[in-house]
């Protein structure tokens, strides 16, 4: 799993294998508020961060665990 950022769109591109479609995405506040949860069914996801708030949020992918800030 990789994850590339785009600050100056807001958005965040989370790249996965092949063998990984079909995996849950859960993107969690620091509250442990899941704010983002759907099963991801292609290599690449984009998530727009324009309508989440500033602060540190973990992204959860399957096993695997990313942390992110979104500030502007």
């Amino acid at each position: 799993v990789s994850q590339s950022r785009y600050s100056a769109n807001d958005q965040v591109f989370i790249e996965l294998n092949p063998s990984n479609n079909g995996t849950q995405l859960m993107l969690v506040d620091a509250f442990g508020r899941i704010v983002l949860k759907e099963v991801i069914d292609t290599q690449l996801k984009q998530i727009n961060l324009q309508e989440f708030a500033n602060g540190i949020y973990t992204i959860r992918l399957g096993s695997q665990t990313k942390r992110m800030e979104v500030l502007r």
